[in-house]
């Protein structure tokens, strides 16, 4: 299957409930393991270190931290209500600028 983005790596947190959604089939049609991350601090050094492009799956109350962190500014003001499950943030990296851009995918949280 060909896919639209080259993704280099897949992280995800160490939380049982991330485990089985939709980046394991994603991560096994691709082949590329997926890598658990503890901390954001030790994820943003992660992304800033590599290079391509990441998938991060998170949860409702670190998405904020990570997109934030990342950004160096405030882009998400709290955390995600727990039923939005259509969020796609995309962070961009041009050099030393971070390009923020927020969309949605699939069926909406909320019709």
């Amino acid at each position: 299957m060909n896919w639209p983005i080259n993704i280099s790596g897949i992280f995800i947190q160490q939380i049982p409930f991330v485990q089985g959604l939709p980046q394991e089939p994603l991560s096994q049609a691709i082949k590329i393991n997926l890598e658990l991350y503890g901390s954001i601090d030790s994820l943003i050094s992660a992304i800033k270190s590599g290079k391509g492009n990441v998938l991060v799956v998170g949860h409702s109350n670190t998405v904020d931290d990570i997109v934030n962190k990342l950004c160096g500014q405030v882009k998400i003001a709290s955390d995600l209500k727990d039923g939005e499950y259509d969020n796609l943030f995309i962070v961009k990296i041009r050099g030393k600028k971070f390009i923020f851009d927020k969309r949605k995918y699939g069926y909406p949280s909320n019709p």
